[in-house]
């Protein structure tokens, strides 16, 4: 009994003393060697404001920014034990808080849109990067201004080779009432990506600021649209690069559904009293 409790006395002793020497290890040596290889591996600029030790493996990143389009409030990573003193290092887990990615496209009026309290959850990954698949899924909110899907919650989940730029993603918009007015799948393969998708909306959302004069009359076109439960349907396509996203060139093809309520008004009978 003596040696059995020599030894989980020893086994304690051995693992506070891991704890301590990653916990100092982090503080002086974390911040610098993370910015430096997520900065060459991403091929872009990393920036943190405080890297901390994460019991029993990881890290906890505050305020992080990767130039230019990407923010987080907090990032937490969890390695596996065997790869921390050799490269690459596996990373098990990965789960960000409060992300938010904008996209401004090219042209003249570039398509503009803004992803808010982003929440990804990201698992197995190699630094620096190397082949592996990577699953990922998050969720979040569109808050970019005259976006007709502005408030909606998005959703994704796939999987990721950065290495290979190989990709295969869902997504879907789905508005405040549930309803899923945008869905979309990507393809990538040696770095060529394939967009495809849906998109439902019923009466008429506005993209811009108009006029009150214009204003007053798509309040009332959409009223008129939403009571003869008209929905306009589109199917798209674009291509694009997995490392490079371009939002352009896109394809359409679609259809104007006409519910009850179409048959209704022009039928001459009466709408059921609520």
């Amino acid at each position: 009994m003596n040696t059995l409790k020599k030894i989980l006395i020893a086994c304690v002793v051995a693992v506070v003393l891991a704890v301590v020497a990653a916990s100092v290890y982090v503080k002086l040596y974390g911040k610098a060697l993370l910015e430096q290889a997520l900065s060459g591996s991403l091929k872009k600029e990393v920036r943190f404001e405080s890297v901390a030790y994460q019991f029993p493996f990881g890290v906890r990143v505050g305020n992080v920014r990767i130039e230019p389009d990407f923010s987080a409030n907090e990032i937490l990573a969890q390695f596996a034990p065997g790869s921390l003193l050799a490269e690459p290092r596996r990373v098990t887990q990965v789960v960000i808080h409060g992300g938010t990615y904008s996209y401004v496209g090219k042209g003249e009026s570039p398509l503009r849109f803004r992803v808010e309290d982003m929440r990804l959850e990201a698992s197995d990954i190699l630094i620096p990067l190397a082949s592996v698949h990577t699953s990922f899924k998050f969720w979040g909110r569109l808050a970019q201004e005259k976006n007709p899907l502005s408030g909606s919650r998005v959703e994704s989940s796939g999987w990721v080779d950065w290495v290979k730029k190989d990709m295969e993603g869902t997504l879907q918009v789905v508005d405040p009432s549930g309803h899923a007015g945008l869905t979309a799948q990507a393809v990538s393969k040696n770095n060529d990506m394939v967009v495809t998708g849906d998109l439902k909306m019923s009466g008429l959302q506005q993209s811009v600021a108009p006029s009150q004069g214009a204003s007053d009359v798509n309040q009332l076109i959409s009223g008129v649209l939403s009571a003869a439960g008209i929905e306009i349907g589109a199917k798209f396509s674009f291509k694009t690069k997995m490392d490079d996203l371009e939002i352009t060139n896109i394809g359409f093809s679609g259809k104007v559904i006409a519910g009850e309520g179409f048959e209704k008004m022009f039928s001459g009978k009466p709408a059921a009293s609520e």
